[in-house]
C-alpha cells in the first residue's frame, strides 16, 4: 500500500511541476502582448494558472505543505490580472474590422485599446510577484524533491508516469472530489435551464470548468477512460462561454455610453457627435442580444441531452475501477 501511495504522491508532484512550468513558459509572450497581434500567450497562461489552482488542493494531502493556501492566493492574483487582459483581448477581437466604418465601434475599440495598454504594467508586476512569491518557490522545490525521490526509488523519472490506481483509499478520495464537483454542476443546472440569467449560467460554466479540470488531471490514472467526458464537458463550457461573452457586452455597453458621453462633455465642451457613436453601438448591442438568444437555445438543447444520458454514472463507474 505504501508503494502505491508513493506512486500517487509522485504523480501529483509531476502534475504540479508540469503545470508550474507550463505557466511560466508563456512569460515572454505575455510581456510582449498588449498590441493585439498575439493574444494567445495571455490566454494560455491564464488557463495554466486555473489548472494549477485546481491541482493544488487535489494533491494537498500528498505534500502536507502549509504554503498551499498562500500559493493559491498568489496564483489567484496572477489569474485575476491575466483575466482582465484576456477579457479586453477578446472584446477587441470581437470588434475587429467592424470598427472601420462604424463610429461607435471605432470609439469603443480606441478605449479598449487604451485600457489594454494600461494593464501591461500591472501584468508585468503580477508576473514578477508570482515568480518571486516564497510560497510558489517552496512548492516548486518540494515537488521537485518528491520527483527526485521517486527517481532514486524507481530508477527513472516520475513525471508523466501514471500507473493504474490500486490504492482503495486514494481511489475513494478521488471519487469524493469528483462527486463534489459533479454535484455542484448538477445543482446549478435547474436555475440555468429555467431562469437563464447571466448569474446562473456563469455559475454553471464555472462548475463545469472545475469538474473538467479535475477529470483531466485524474484521467491518466484511469487509463484515459475519462477523455470522452472531458470533451463533453468542454463543449458545454464553450457554449456557456459564448453566452457569458454576450452577457459581458450587454452589461458593459450601457455604462460605456454613459462614460463616453461624460468624457465628450468634459473634454470637448459638447456632445454633438455622441449620437453617431450611440447609433453605431446600438446595432452592435442588438447583434449581441440575438447571439445570446441563439447560444442560450443551444445550451438548453445540449444540457437537456447531456442530463438524459446520466453521464456521471459512467464517470463513477470508471473511478470505482469497473
Amino acid at each position: 500500500m505504501l508503494a502505491h501511495l508513493r506512486e500517487y504522491r509522485a504523480f501529483g508532484a509531476g502534475v504540479v511541476a508540469e503545470l508550474l512550468d507550463g505557466v511560466l513558459k508563456h512569460k515572454d509572450g505575455v510581456l510582449g502582448a498588449g498590441d493585439g497581434k498575439d493574444v494567445e500567450p495571455v490566454h494560455n497562461m491564464r488557463v495554466g494558472t486555473r489548472r494549477l489552482r485546481e491541482a493544488l488542493p487535489l494533491f494537498r494531502g500528498c505534500f502536507g505543505a502549509s504554503e498551499f493556501e498562500a500559493a493559491t492566493r498568489d496564483i489567484k492574483r496572477l489569474t485575476r490580472a491575466l483575466g482582465l487582459a484576456r477579457d479586453l483581448d477578446v472584446q477587441m477581437e470581437a470588434i475587429g474590422s467592424r470598427a472601420k466604418d462604424n463610429p461607435g465601434l471605432g470609439r469603443l475599440l480606441l478605449r479598449l485599446g487604451q485600457r489594454r495598454a494600461a494593464l501591461n504594467k500591472k501584468l508585468t508586476r503580477a508576473l514578477s510577484e508570482f515568480e518571486s512569491a516564497p510560497s510558489v518557490k517552496v512548492i516548486a522545490s518540494r515537488v521537485r524533491a518528491i520527483l527526485g525521490e521517486a527517481y532514486i526509488e524507481n530508477g527513472k523519472p516520475a513525471e508523466g508516469d501514471a500507473r493504474p490506481l490500486e490504492d482503495k483509499a486514494t481511489r475513494q478520495k478521488i471519487i469524493e472530489e469528483v462527486k463534489e464537483r459533479t454535484a455542484r454542476l448538477l445543482g446549478f443546472s435547474g436555475d440555468a435551464l429555467n431562469k437563464r440569467t447571466p448569474e446562473s449560467l456563469h455559475e454553471t460554466r464555472k462548475a463545469a470548468k472545475h469538474l473538467r479540470y479535475a477529470l483531466e488531471i485524474y484521467n491518466p490514472l484511469f487509463e484515459n477512460r475519462l477523455s470522452d467526458h472531458v470533451k463533453k464537458i468542454k463543449t458545454l463550457q464553450d457554449v456557456l462561454g459564448s453566452v457569458h461573452d454576450a452577457d459581458v457586452w450587454l452589461s458593459f455597453l450601457p455604462s460605456f455610453l454613459v462614460d463616453e458621453r461624460e468624457k465628450m462633455a468634459r473634454y470637448q465642451g459638447h456632445t454633438r457627435n455622441f449620437g453617431r457613436i450611440a447609433r453605431g453601438l446600438s446595432g452592435f448591442e442588438l447583434l449581441k442580444r440575438a447571439e445570446r438568444e441563439k447560444v442560450c437555445a443551444e445550451f438548453v438543447a445540449l444540457w437537456k441531452k447531456t442530463l438524459s444520458e446520466r453521464w456521471w454514472e459512467d464517470i463513477f463507474h470508471v473511478l470505482s475501477g469497473n
